[in-house]
């Protein structure tokens, strides 16, 4: 898996500068260019999230544990999205619409 890189200078992003994007664009320490998450990509966000869920669901049906082992179970797919999200962004020189 590859982190993207920005749309103007091709530097490619640290992992922890992505790892908590909110808001959707960045800007590159580079060049200094904002990048914009391109809609394929929050789209694709779109859907990992319901899948992570339903997952989680069918796991916690499976399993008979407790409230705590609920809370981790939870916390645990919560960091593997968080996690992996970074590797599923790809950037753009202007923000696009969703739809």
């Amino acid at each position: 898996m590859k982190l993207p890189a920005c749309w103007n200078c091709k530097k490619q992003f640290s992992y922890g500068k992505l790892l908590l994007l909110w808001g959707g664009s960045t800007v590159c320490p580079r060049c200094g260019e904002t990048n914009y998450l391109t809609a394929e990509s929050r789209k694709k966000g779109a859907w990992y999230t319901p899948i992570l869920i339903i997952l989680m669901v069918i796991g916690l049906n499976m399993f008979d544990i407790g409230f705590p082992g609920i809370i981790l179970y939870g916390l645990i797919f919560l960091l593997i999205g968080l996690s992996l999200s970074p590797f599923t962004f790809h950037f753009t020189d202007e923000q696009e619409p969703l739809f």
